[in-house]
């Protein structure tokens, strides 16, 4: 039965049957002898007794359902609501008790996510030490390598024509693993550096043939120790160009990088700068200025036409049976692409796979007013 009904029962019985029924003999005395009304008057009165201890219960059952309530709003959500069984308001009861079933469900998942958010804080918290610690743990690796290409090299030099080729050999691949891991290094400091916006961009003007020759200059060896052929062409006319040396070079050495690694022994490289004639082709619209174009272009593997959109994102290595020794950083081309980008220019790939890959990029040539 519920509550509505109890309420109107026990009115009825209490209040509206009595005094209708009363009404009725108070106008018609002539109808019942007094002890017809007497026993009138007792049955009314008992139903009206029980119409009160219907309402009574009622209300008893109700405050102790308001006095639950309140335990459950000051926090004790495993509190219980029970009424005697012939109170009979199961349905409002079961209610309240469902509601503090789910909310104890709930807080048990709202702890276990705290636990969740309080260790990933203190992950996030350890991770962040680690990241402030993260530039001088790098920066202390560059000495050692430093120490060993530098001794590799001054061993060679000395020792030209002295020492039988099997440990020259070794003394170059020494030599040629040093350079390889002093470039990674500078790869992790320049992500660093970039995503604190302290990369270094010193602009001045400087022939682009200079800077070609000495990335080619600066990976040689390794090419030469798969003997890879290497053709660099420079194009007439190309004037100087107003950019960070250094960076240019960076981008560069990490694109021949990138092609000695995926090309064969025997394999072939070209390395070319020229005057930028067709700029809808790097996604530019026309512009005043003129652009120089710059690309590597070599006969290795090719990459996947799935992997390219990632290959230049950060952390990320095109993967694959002809990429998979890869021991690297995944850092080299988006390096490469964030400095082309700084100089307001593009970079994009074009590959075939199993015949070769052409990286290109543009940069403006530049005003000493630039902005840079």
């Amino acid at each position: 039965m519920n509550i509505l009904r109890k309420i109107i029962t026990g009115l009825g019985l209490a209040v509206v049957i009595p005094t209708l029924v009363m009404l009725y003999i108070s106008n018609n005395p002539s109808v019942f002898a007094i002890s017809s009304r007497n026993i009138i008057t007792l049955i009314v009165v008992f139903i009206s007794i029980l119409g009160i201890i219907i309402f009574w219960n009622l209300i008893s059952t109700i405050s102790n359902l308001s006095n639950s309530l309140k335990v459950i709003a000051k926090g004790d959500i495993n509190h219980q609501v029970k009424v005697h069984p012939e109170n009979d308001i199961e349905e409002l009861t079961d209610s309240i008790n469902q509601l503090s079933q789910r909310m104890r469900k709930n807080a048990d998942e709202l702890e276990k996510r705290a636990i969740l958010i309080e260790r990933f804080n203190q992950e996030v918290k350890r991770m962040s030490n680690l990241r402030s610690m993260y530039p001088d743990i790098v920066h202390e690796l560059r000495t050692p390598l430093i120490n060993i290409e530098k001794s590799s090299a001054l061993l060679l030099e000395k020792n030209k024509g002295r020492i039988d080729g099997q440990d020259e050999e070794f003394i170059r691949t020494i030599n040629n693993n040093a350079k390889r891991l002093f470039r990674l290094v500078d790869n992790l400091l320049d992500i660093s550096k970039m995503e604190a916006g302290q990369l270094a961009m010193n602009l001045k003007k400087f022939p682009v043939a200079d800077a070609v020759s000495e990335a080619v200059k600066s990976v040689d060896n390794w090419r030469q120790s798969k003997n890879i052929k290497l053709v660099v062409k420079i194009a007439d006319g190309i004037p100087l160009v107003y950019a960070s040396r250094d960076r240019i070079i960076q981008v560069l050495v990490n694109l021949i990088s990138n092609a000695i690694k995926f090309t064969p022994a025997e394999g072939k490289i070209t390395v070319s700068a020229q005057n930028c004639v067709d700029l809808a082709k790097a996604g530019i619209p026309e512009a005043d200025e003129k652009f120089i174009e710059f690309f590597v272009e070599d006969n290795g593997t090719g990459v996947p036409e799935n992997q390219r959109k990632m290959i230049f994102e950060r952390y990320k290595t095109a993967s694959g049976d002809s990429f998979d020794n890869l021991h690297s950083t995944g850092l080299g081309l988006p390096i490469a692409k964030e400095i082309v980008e700084m100089h307001r220019g593009r970079i994009w790939l074009e590959s075939d796979q199993g015949k070769g890959s052409r990286f290109s990029f543009i940069i403006p040539e530049g005003k000493e007013n630039d902005a840079g």
